[in-house]
């Protein structure tokens, strides 16, 4: 995999002014103006000049992000400042201790005053957490919104169409769609768009924040054919994600990662189609229940999990067609484990589609000694916030600033960026690239074939 290198450049402002409205139950009504700046991407400061009709000793902001979560509650964080009926007071959030904040992201935010007994409040407002390094333009779509600042309107419009017909194509085989358009913003680069993660990898080439409904990636004209599977790709993870959110459960990365390489296009890549059929001829198939929770951390494992991830979600929809698909889905929604809800839509749990599969593929069936692990029960932890199954490589744990409650940071789904001299197609997954060494998708696949025969006649 190609790993390109990256370092933070220098920090920007961006205000955000807004007027707020009169305090709750209080005569005569408080005078306020909210303002927000930004020194992106590290931080976020709060500002708040009002004239109180009392000496007010306390000002907390309260703050929350825009995105599916369990809680309702908002993060507080105390203001220091010395008591007047006069105020000009700020907090900062310091997102290096929060772990970052994505682009696009919406803070609803409004300030609470105290004193002599009386309590003000001023009216919500919202800012979004913009890049103000570039000029950006906007297009619509029917299912997103896309952002970029360089290209022109035709590069666009390519990506704007590529994304609907993902869309439309995911919504054929489950049935689902987005409530609203997905924001997507198309960097130049994939350094520009890395810029802007804290903490992020140094290989990553897009991101995905289901929760929030936001994508980034770095697109131009050079891996145009890699953006528009990484578009298909990132998009189905964001309705997926969006259709099936439950607290303290998410869907089997065999299902969500399937689906969204299911999706890119109607045959798998050839890479995939190597990597099953060297499984399937040596019996090395992995077990559903091995790749529920992540994917392995080496890259030829990581291939063979998408390979049989898409191989499963392919036979799950040719043998029992979408409607049953799109049951999944819901039911998952509704009862919050997938042998539950594979049970309830198709009569078989998650080691009888792992029959039904490797019986379909010419795999024997396996063993009773073979160890399958059970599903974990979905823990829950603190704030309501449901846990996200590991990535490869992923995020630090964030953590918050001493002034502040703890604050859930949206998790985002990391996407490679492509190999430049890639010939073959090796997809836009979340944790893999192309690379085939410069050999046509029929090459590889007879030469690895024929490896496979000669390797088992040498037994």
């Amino acid at each position: 995999m190609h790993v390109l290198r990256w370092a933070l450049g220098g920090t920007a402002v961006l205000g955000f002014l807004a007027v707020a409205g009169t305090a709750l139950a209080q005569e005569p009504p408080l005078d306020a103006h909210l303002s927000t700046s930004v020194e992106f991407p590290n931080a976020l400061t709060f500002e708040l000049n009002a004239t109180a009709p009392v000496t007010i000793d306390r000002a907390e902001v309260h703050y929350q992000v825009e995105q599916l979560s369990c809680g309702t509650g908002a993060s507080t964080a105390l203001a220091t400042f010395t008591p007047t009926d006069d105020l000009d007071v700020s907090w900062e959030w310091d997102l290096r201790d929060a772990g970052g904040l994505a682009v696009g992201s919406r803070i609803t935010y409004r300030w609470v005053l105290s004193g002599d007994g009386q309590t003000f409040e001023t009216a919500p407002e919202t800012v979004v957490f913009e890049d103000p390094r570039f000029e950006w333009q906007t297009m619509e779509g029917e299912f997103l919104r896309l952002h970029w600042y360089a290209g022109n309107e035709g590069f666009a419009r390519d990506l704007v169409n590529v994304g609907d017909r993902g869309v439309r194509t995911l919504r054929q085989a489950t049935g689902i769609a987005p409530s609203q358009p997905v924001e997507v913003r198309i960097y130049e680069t994939a350094e520009a768009m890395r810029e802007t993660i804290l903490f992020g990898q140094e290989w990553a080439g897009g991101v995905a924040y289901a929760g929030q409904g936001l994508v980034a990636m770095g697109i131009n004209g050079t891996n145009i054919d890699w953006g528009r599977e990484a578009m298909v790709h990132e998009m189905s993870h964001v309705v997926v994600g969006q259709a099936t959110f439950r607290c303290g459960s998410s869907l089997p990365a065999w299902l969500d990662e399937g689906l969204a390489v299911y999706n890119e296009s109607s045959a798998a890549p050839i890479e995939f189609q190597v990597a099953l059929a060297m499984a399937i001829a040596e019996n090395s198939a992995t077990s559903l229940r091995a790749i529920a929770g992540s994917f392995p951390y080496g890259r030829d494992g990581a291939v063979l999990a998408y390979a049989q991830s898409r191989s499963v979600v392919d036979h799950l929809i040719d043998t029992h067609g979408p409607e049953k698909m799109n049951d999944l889905l819901t039911t998952f929604k509704r009862v919050g484990t997938i042998d539950r809800a594979l049970t309830e839509v198709y009569g078989f749990d998650t080691d009888g589609l792992d029959a039904a599969w490797r019986a379909k593929v010419g795999l024997p069936r396996r063993s009773s000694s073979d160890t399958l692990e059970r599903e974990p029960l979905p823990t829950i932890p603190p704030l309501g916030i449901p846990t996200q199954r590991p990535q490869i490589d992923a995020t630090p744990t964030p953590t918050t600033g001493p002034s502040a409650t703890p604050t859930p940071v949206p998790s985002a789904t990391p996407t490679p960026s492509p190999t430049p001299t890639s010939v073959g197609r090796g997809g836009a997954g979340c944790n893999r690239s192309g690379d085939s060494a410069g050999l046509d998708g029929g090459t590889m696949l007879a030469i690895a074939l024929g490896g496979l025969v000669v390797a088992r006649r040498r037994r």
